[in-house]
This record gives structure tokens, sequence and C-alpha cells, in this order.
């Protein structure tokens, strides 16, 4: 059994966060929804007595607001136990699988729905005022801008920000067609400051039929708005455009709402790290090459003359093909949960991989895992709006194309696509050490070694659990507080304990392996671990709880 006891150590030491390593994640999200000052790790200190305060008034706002079922909860808390809360505030920020309301607040009104409201506004920039106030006119009228821009109700839309790829599809329905390309005066001097995934100048592609007819693909249902941009900004002359309607087209403002959705798509795949501004500024232009290259990586075949252009370089007017970039956020809005798809093609290539290449993907993988756990990731920004959460099977949506270069990226850690290799190693993280906890207390089980304790060194009661013996109690001047709060833990571990067997069991054959003594290889382990965790909560739904 010692095999499996140093695979249990070692996922314990290397692969579970750190003590007090959520303290300031906690504070990063608190300050999020207002319940704590804005939060910025450079500037201020964390005062663990002021987070615990901040999220007891959570905790309370949470029960009162019913945003979840009771047996929703019941089933979070089994999967979740002494974290809930934390898992509770991520699904509060979740802008891609997050909670949805049966009405709107009232004007007034200043509890939980109200701050996750605001920080969605916020977050599209529709809403400047604390995320903390009452709901009130300047809040409506934020949420009338976005209702307007995609032609629902103000409680349809107001639910849709809890998943940006639909609302980002009703807004392509809507608004899309009829504004597809949009045009932003930048400074020259930025288009010289652009480099390509080599790390070397690279020029944007001046303008040519080549982009023009690439607008024409993307509007075949709607020939009148190619026709009105042919009237305009297009010339028959495939070299000159109208300055005229250039200048008239770049004052519209959608374009700085529609690049501000392809940032927030952008940093949620893991290709943008910079403000959330709507400018179309070096860093997103940077995002949008990168993933461009990216794509044609996955043979996807895409280049700038698609996407965007130098329409007049000596003024620094930029054409961004807005609709052709949307239009690869509705495929992935159409397509199911790709995240077992996505690890079981990592799996693939790394079995089908070299031994060095093997060896290069063990390093830089275990590099980025302790990076994300020590919160060294570049994917973790701090600061309000400095992240954007999203749940799994939105994330796996997105990178799914990526799916089959994820391997070799890791392995040659290729600088170009950094950013994204955090985002995915820090989703996978979230994964594993959640699968981890369980798997370390069913294997603790079957070695008989699962104890619950309560108390204090003069009054206190212990329980300990064994796969092949009774459950036993130790108590010493007990009293009725310590036995109610003990009975609430036992229960809780029991639970933990059921979900934990049921996540052993999926891994059996991998665990009998283990049991013999085989090498362990940690990426395919921890990957599988993911994996099996990932379909155990899909299940885990169906199942009955008491």
């Amino acid at each position: 059994m010692s095999g499996i006891q140093d695979i249990v150590d070692t996922l314990h030491q290397e692969y579970l966060p750190k003590a007090n390593s959520q303290l300031t994640d906690l504070a990063q999200q608190l300050g999020d929804l207002g319940y704590l000052e804005a939060f910025d790790d450079q500037t201020s200190l964390i005062n663990e007595q002021e987070v615990n305060t901040a999220m007891q008034q959570f905790s309370a706002e949470f029960k009162s607001a019913q945003l979840i079922s009771s047996k929703e909860l019941s089933q979070l808390t089994q999967i979740y136990g002494s974290e809930l809360n934390y898992r509770l505030l991520q699904l509060c920020l979740d802008v891609d699988e997050g909670p949805t309301f049966k009405a709107l607040p009232n004007f007034g009104d200043q509890d939980l729905k109200v701050r996750i409201i605001h920080y969605r506004l916020k977050l599209l920039g529709v809403y400047t005022n604390p995320v903390s106030t009452y709901y009130n006119a300047t809040s409506y009228h934020g949420l009338t801008q976005l209702a307007n821009m995609i032609g629902k109700s103000l409680l349809t839309t107001c639910n849709l920000l809890a998943d940006l790829q639909q609302f980002t599809v009703k807004y392509i329905q809507h608004k899309g067609y009829s504004n597809p390309v949009s045009i932003f005066k930048i400074n020259p001097a930025t288009l010289d400051q652009l480099k390509g995934a080599d790390g070397k100048p690279h020029k944007l592609e001046n303008y040519t039929g080549a982009f023009k007819r690439s607008v024409k693909r993307e509007l075949t249902r709607y020939p009148e708005v190619f026709e009105q941009l042919k009237q305009t900004i297009f010339k028959r002359n495939d070299d000159r455009v109208d300055m005229e309607s250039v200048n008239e087209l770049a004052q519209n403002s959608d374009n700085g709402f529609v690049i501000r959705l392809i940032q927030i798509h952008q940093w949620m795949a893991g290709f943008y790290h910079g403000k959330l501004d709507g400018d179309l500024g070096p860093v997103t232009i940077q995002s949008l090459l990168q993933i461009i290259d990216s794509y044609n990586e996955a043979g996807d075949d895409i280049n700038e003359k698609k996407a965007l252009v130098v329409l007049v370089e000596k003024e620094g007017i930029v054409a961004f093909n807005t609709i052709f970039f949307l239009n690869k956020y509705k495929v992935e809005q159409s397509q199911s949960d790709k995240t077992i798809q996505t690890l079981e093609s990592v799996n693939a290539s790394y079995q089908g991989a070299s031994p060095e290449q093997q060896a290069a993907f063990n390093t830089n993988f275990h590099q980025g895992i302790a990076n994300v756990r020590d919160g060294k990731s570049d994917a973790v920004k701090q600061g309000f709006l400095g992240r954007i959460f999203s749940g799994i099977k939105g994330f796996f949506k997105k990178i799914f194309r990526f799916a089959k270069r994820i391997f070799s990226w890791i392995a040659k850690a290729v600088g170009k696509v950094a950013s994204f290799i955090g985002n995915f190693l820090k989703k996978i993280y979230e994964v594993i050490k959640e699968a981890a906890k369980h798997f370390i207390e069913g294997v603790k089980f079957l070695l008989g070694k699962t104890v619950v304790l309560s108390g204090n060194p003069n009054q206190n009661i212990l329980t300990q659990f064994s796969s092949d013996s009774d459950v036993f109690n130790l108590a010493k001047n007990l009293d009725s507080t310590i036995l109610n709060t003990h009975k609430s833990k036992v229960n809780e571990k029991v639970q933990s304990l059921k979900f934990s067997l049921l996540l052993i069991a999926m891994l059996f054959k991998t665990i009998r392996l283990l049991l013999l003594g085989a090498a362990v290889a940690w990426p395919i382990f921890l990957l599988k671990l993911a994996k099996s965790f990932k379909q155990l909560i899909d299940q885990y739904k169906q199942i009955q709880t008491t």
C-alpha cells in the first residue's frame, strides 16, 4: 500500500492549495462584488478578519437571495464541503454559467442580486457607479442600453449576461450584421509596435479587394448591407476607400462596445489580459494577431485580410471585420461541452509523443501548475475586472479547436501562447484540486485513516471511519454545542466520502496499476483525475442525495 500512500502524499503536497492561498482570491472576488474596497494586491494589505466578515455578509445575502435550488445547494455542499462559500462566490461572478433571476430588482433594492447585475453591467462598460450601491436609474439605463443591443426585454437581457456567449449570439442576430465592419483611428506609431509570433516586427495587411471579399462572404444572406458598404467605404478601385464614409463609421458608438465584447471573449480564452476599454489599441491588436496565428496552427486558415487591415496607413485608419470574428463565438455557442474531448486529445498526444517531448511536457506542465497554485501565473490578474470568471464548460468550448495543439505548445513552452496555456492550466488546476481532495479522502477511507475531530483540548469528540470496521467515537467532557457542531461535520464527511468513493471507482483501472507499483506519469494521471471528476459531477446531478 506504500505506493498509493506516496501518491496521496504527493497530491497533497504539490497539487492542493497552500495554507491561506485562497485569501487573496477571496479578497479580490469579494471586492468585485462590493463587499470589500476595490482590491489591488500591489497596494492593498489583506486583513483576514475583514475578509471573513465580508464572506459572512456574502453568505447571508446568498442564502436570502435564493439564487439556486435547495437540491443544487445540497449537491454543491457535498462536493465542495467547507469551501462551499468560495465556490458560490465564483458562481456569482461567473459570466459563463452564472445565476439567473426570476425578476428584476426594484428601485432602492440593495442586495446580492443587485451586486451581480451591477458587476455584469460594469464588465460591459455601461455602468460606472460602485457595485454595492442600490438599484437606481443608472442601473436601469445601463441595462436598457444592453437590451437595445440585442432586442430583448430587460429581464431576458440581464439573464443573458450570465452566459456571454449566448448574449453575443443575440447581439449578432440583432445588430451584428447591420454593423459588420468597425473602423478605428489609431496612432500610426502603434502599428509600428506590433510584433509577430516570432517576436519580430509585424505589419498589418494593407487594404486590398481580399478584405472586401471576405466581408462579402460573411454577408451572403445580407446583400443589402454589403451593397451599402460598397457604396460607402468600398470603392470600385480596390486600393482606395471613401474617406468621408470612413470618418463617419469611425464615430459609430457600437465600435467600442463590440471591441470590448471581443476583448472579454479573448480574455476568457486566454489571449488577452489588457484593459477592458473597447479600444483597438496595441494590446488588443496583438491579441487578435496571436489568436489568428493560433487558429492557423489549428488548421482554420485565417489571416489578417479576413480580420483586420490598414485602410489608410499615414492616418492610422484600421478596418476590423467584426462580424467575421463574432461568428467564431457563434460557432462556439452551438457546441456541446468539450471538456472531456479536449482532455482526451491532450492524453492521446502525450501517449503518442517521443520520450523527449514527454519529458519537456512534464517539466512545463508541472511548473505551470505550480505557478497557478502559488498565484504566479500570468492568467491570474489582480484588481477589479482584472479577471473574468468563466465556467469550465464555456472555456473548453472556446479552446476545443486548439486541443490537438495544446500538447506541443506546452512541450515547447511557446511564448506566443503563454497566456493561453496559463489559462488552460488554471482551469485544469481548478478541477484537479477539487478532484484531488476527494481522491485523497477516498484513499484515506480505504486505508482506515479518516478522522473527524471537534472541540478544544478540554472538551472534544473524535470520530474515526474505517472501511472494514464500525465507526467509533471518543469523547472528553462533551457538551451539546460541540456535539451539534460535530454531527454537522461528520454528516459532511460522510457525504464527501460517498462522492470520493464514486471518484475512486471511476479511476479503478488507473488505481490498480498504481497499486501494482507502476510508474506514475503525473500529467496524464492528473488529466485523468480531472476528466473523471468532470464526468462525476455531471452524473452526480442525477443522484438523489440524502
